[in-house]
């Protein structure tokens, strides 16, 4: 591989519903570097049954690794036997797009919407757009897309107008529909409680999200195994830092005789959403430089580094 062209460089981290069997997502990875795209990380949960992908390139190449990802995953994952404890649609479960620059947010947004009308009519695959890429308002936000999940989506398409999709046929199918949008750099982040209280990790999750808590979080609580996770999205890290994400909880839970363990980021994170010293005060585990955005496209960017899956 030749290196990525300087510009307009996009990120694309896809979901895929498929985290217990690693030879597909070994076939996935393969997907991707076949479209010459290389592969900034790769996150896979057995627990939630998923796997993520980041990888960053021109809109181009970007595309013809998604429509392939696409078709790979409605071909050998079949929704109707799948389960997790991740809220999911379909097989290429979802599919955003992140412009890096603040000047190709609109050009993002019109090639992402193109690219869902190739997808539905190329490969015969029911399509949704979300976040500035939608179409229709009540699909602005992805839960409202994805409530209900594969189990209502595979019983009402074709029947119920709620489901009637973007681009593409309304009719049902074992792999499900994929939905793709635009949005900006978010930040996915685990908070470990030391003692595993899921009651607490619920009420902290409903105390930091909506229009109660902090701007722009997402949060949930739950076990996973023996471990209690706050997990939670920042929307717009810029009016959230993680670090004050963290103070919150934090405190919220020592308040109840609880204290965080340690904190995991999932995927990338842009370098300036972090200060000095954030790192060791949050207690970040497995971080390096690898972990920053910038560092792993300055990485790829090298006409000797190759595609790869970690």
């Amino acid at each position: 591989m030749s290196g990525l062209p300087l510009a307009p460089l996009r990120e694309c981290v896809p979901n895929f519903s498929a985290g217990r069997d690693l030879a597909i997502v070994d076939l996935l990875c393969d997907t991707v570097s076949a479209a010459g795209v290389a592969l900034l990380d790769i996150h896979v949960d057995a627990h939630y049954n998923r796997c993520v992908l980041t990888f960053a390139d021109t809109f181009e190449r970007l595309a013809t690794a998604a429509l392939g990802l696409v078709e790979a995953a409605a071909r050998i994952i079949d929704m109707t036997k799948h389960s997790g404890a991740h809220p999911r649609l379909g097989a290429a479960d979802v599919f955003p797009f992140v412009p890096l620059h603040d000047d190709d947010v609109q050009a993002c947004i019109g090639d992402v919407r193109m690219l869902a009308q190739r997808m539905g009519e190329e490969l015969g695959i029911c399509v949704y757009l979300y976040g500035q890429s939608a179409l229709r308002p009540d699909r602005c936000r992805l839960a409202n897309v994805r409530r209900g999940e594969f189990e209502a989506w595979h019983a009402g398409i074709g029947k119920d107008p709620r489901w009637e999709p973007d681009f593409g046929p309304s009719r049902p199918s074992r792999g499900g529909p994929v939905v793709l949008g635009t949005r900006s750099v978010l930040i996915a982040i685990n908070f470990v409680l030391a003692e595993p209280d899921e009651a607490l990790a619920r009420r902290i999750a409903r105390a930091v999200r909506g229009g109660s808590g902090l701007p722009g979080i997402q949060a949930r609580g739950f076990s996973i195994g023996s471990q209690v996770h706050v997990s939670c999205n920042i929307l717009e890290w810029r009016q959230t830092r993680p670090r004050r994400l963290f103070d919150r909880i934090s405190h919220l839970a020592v308040q109840a005789g609880n204290y965080v363990s340690f904190t995991e980021v999932v995927g990338l994170i842009p370098g300036a959403a972090l200060a000095e010293g954030d790192v060791e005060a949050m207690r970040i585990v497995d971080w390096s430089d690898r972990s920053v955005l910038e560092n792993r496209i300055a990485l790829v960017r090298s006409p000797t580094t190759p595609a790869h899956c970690d």
